[in-house]
């Protein structure tokens, strides 16, 4: 990670059977609380940044304005 870097991923699975595997499991979690910025891939095709823009729309409307390709195309800030 870099210095500059805060990200943070989870994934947690106890006990889940075959078909939750499948499916996936619910979280409550509120995105609108947690998130400060969504980042993309600075080479991510538009189909792929509609998808990410459409998802957000659906489950973290205010989260929209948040949303912006990675300034990870340049050098890193060090």
């Amino acid at each position: 990670m870099f210095e500059y870097e805060h990200e943070y991923r989870l994934i947690l699975v106890e006990n889940a059977t075959a078909d939750e595997a499948v499916r996936g499991i619910a979280l409550e979690w509120d995105p609108e609380k947690w998130v400060d910025s969504i980042r993309i891939h600075p080479e991510a095709d538009e189909a792929f940044v509609e998808a990410v823009v459409h998802v957000v729309e659906q489950y973290a409307p205010a989260l929209k304005g948040a949303i912006q390709l990675s300034a990870m195309v340049g050098k890193p800030p060090i």
